[in-house]
C-alpha cells in the first residue's frame, strides 16, 4: 500500500498493517504545495476589515445545508459583519437560492487561490479538502454532526476546532479577528518533492517488482 505521508502511514502502522507492505510516496494531489512557502498562499493583500470566512462545502448536501445554517445562527447570535464565501464540493453543487435570507459569494475557485483570501477555513467532517486548508496554515474549524463519527482527516490533528451547536461556533467567530496564519502547520503531513524521489525509487527499482506484488496507493 502506498502511504503519502507521515498521517497515513502512522494510521496503519498503529493498526498493526506489516510495516514491509508499506510503501513511501509523494502524495499526487497536493503537489502544487512541493517546495512552496505557506506565506504565497496566505498573502493577506485585502485592503477590507471585515473577516472572511471561507466555507469548503462536503459531497454529501444535507451535511453541507446543515454546514450552513450552522454558521448563519451562530452569526446572527455574534451580530456582528462577517463575508462569508463558500466553495461547495463538485458533486454536491450549493445555489444561493438555498439560502435566500443569508447573503455568501459562491465560487468555483481552487482551494490554494481562496485560501489567501480568507481569516478563517469552516469545514465539515467528511471533506479533505480541510486538510489543504490545514497545510497551508489556515486556522480550520469543522462542524461535527453529534449523532455520526467524526469523519475528519484532521482529527486529533493540533490546533483544528471541533463544534457541534451555534453557540460553539459563534465563540470562534468572536476570536476571527485575532488568528493568524500558522507557520509549518502541517508541513509532516504529506511527502512533498517536486522531484518525486519516492516514486522513481518505487517504479525504478526492480527487486519491488520482482515479487509480483500487486500495489494499491492510499
Amino acid at each position: 500500500v502506498g502511504m503519502n505521508g507521515l498521517v497515513a502511514k502512522q494510521l496503519y502502522l498503529d493498526h498493526k498493517y506489516p510495516k514491509d507492505k508499506l510503501f513511501d510516496i509523494e502524495a499526487l494531489r497536493y503537489a502544487h504545495l512541493a517546495g512552496s512557502s505557506q506565506k504565497k498562499f496566505n498573502s493577506k493583500n485585502r485592503t477590507q476589515k471585515t473577516p472572511v470566512i471561507l466555507v469548503l462545502g462536503g459531497y454529501v448536501k444535507q451535511d453541507t445545508l446543515q454546514q450552513i445554517i450552522l454558521l448563519s445562527t451562530a452569526m446572527r447570535l455574534l451580530g456582528t459583519s462577517i463575508n462569508v464565501i463558500l466553495k461547495p464540493h463538485p458533486a454536491c453543487p450549493i445555489q444561493a437560492e438555498d439560502f435566500p435570507d443569508f447573503h455568501m459569494k459562491i465560487t468555483l475557485e481552487p482551494i490554494f487561490e481562496l485560501v489567501g483570501k480568507c481569516d478563517l477555513v469552516y469545514t465539515g467532517s467528511e471533506t479533505s479538502a480541510a486538510v489543504e486548508a490545514y497545510c497551508m496554515g489556515k486556522q480550520v474549524v469543522t462542524r461535527l454532526d453529534p449523532k455520526t463519527l467524526n469523519m475528519s482527516p484532521l482529527k486529533n490533528n493540533k490546533g483544528v476546532l471541533f463544534v457541534s451547536t451555534s453557540k460553539e461556533m459563534a465563540a470562534v467567530l468572536k476570536r476571527v479577528c485575532q488568528m493568524k496564519n500558522i507557520d509549518k502547520q502541517g508541513a509532516d503531513y504529506f511527502y512533498l518533492d517536486a522531484e518525486l524521489p519516492r516514486w522513481r525509487s518505487l517504479f525504478f527499482n526492480s527487486s519491488t517488482f520482482a515479487k509480483d506484488i500487486s500495489l494499491k496507493f492510499a
